[in-house]
């Protein structure tokens, strides 16, 4: 692994977060070249709302991760604000990036549905590139593995090779990315797209928890909490979908 990727004037820049930066560069010109097809923004207002979803984001997800892990921060409450030493959850980033997002888009009064489907393919391409920093930065492994299906982990010691889930998963995101650009063509309605970049990412989630090495027990079903959360967010997604197809269609994808 390579947590350092390299040093400015002596100054540490880790892999992870290179990775995360990358990712939003790229899902940020995303969003610019697909908002040239459909002129549905300017460019300024979509850069401030990236910003904000961003900013937002880091800190939802900061802050469920905090919520899940209290007792490692309840006697020390400042080294909350320390990300650096890592500690991001990211059902809690997409929690605050998208109501930061819905927010931003009704004061702009901007269409919300038309926004989140704009920015659909670029949260799940981020979302790849972030799994690129966890395996650089060697967290977030798998378990244990056959020899020649695993990847050595240097803090886990030469002789526990673990599946690379991170890398599972960042190309599965790529898939969908490409996947929801291509529907976003063809959607019946507003916020379709949205809905199936939310059920794609959970279907990739609970796939991957099956092969992930936790600190967490099951609590329901032999699943774990991500997994049932996942299970939910599959459901309602596609729900909203039909439902939404059973009312006279926008053709929002013409």
């Amino acid at each position: 692994m390579h947590k350092i990727a390299l040093s400015v004037f002596g100054f540490p820049i880790y892999s992870y977060g290179l990775m995360m930066l990358v990712g939003v560069i790229l899902g940020y010109l995303l969003v610019l070249y697909r908002n040239s097809k459909i002129k549905l923004s300017n460019t300024d207002t979509l850069t401030d709302c990236f910003i904000f979803i961003l900013l937002f984001g880091i800190a939802g997800a900061r802050l469920a991760y905090v919520f899940l892990h209290w007792d490692n921060y309840s006697d020390n409450l400042l080294s909350i604000l320390n990300l650096r030493a890592g500690g991001l959850t990211l059902y809690g980033g997409l929690f605050g990036g998208v109501v930061t997002f819905i927010l931003f888009s009704k004061i702009k009064r901007l269409n919300v549905m038309k926004m989140l489907d704009l920015f659909a393919p670029s949260v799940i391409l981020g979302i790849a590139f972030g799994r690129i920093g966890c395996f650089l930065n060697g967290c977030c492994y798998g378990i244990e593995a056959p020899v020649g299906f695993g990847v050595i982990f240097p803090d886990l010691g030469a002789n526990s090779p673990r599946y690379p889930i991170q890398l599972y998963e960042a190309s599965l995101c790529v898939i969908a990315c490409f996947a929801i650009i291509f529907f976003d063509k063809i959607k019946k309605n507003d916020g379709e797209s949205f809905l199936l970049m939310i059920s794609a990412y959970a279907a990739t989630r609970f796939l991957i928890e099956f092969f992930r090495d936790i600190d967490s027990s099951p609590i329901l079903f032999n699943l774990t909490a991500a997994q049932i959360f996942s299970l939910i967010l599959i459901f309602t997604s596609i729900l909203l979908i039909f439902m939404k197809r059973l009312e006279k269609p926008s053709n929002a994808g013409k």
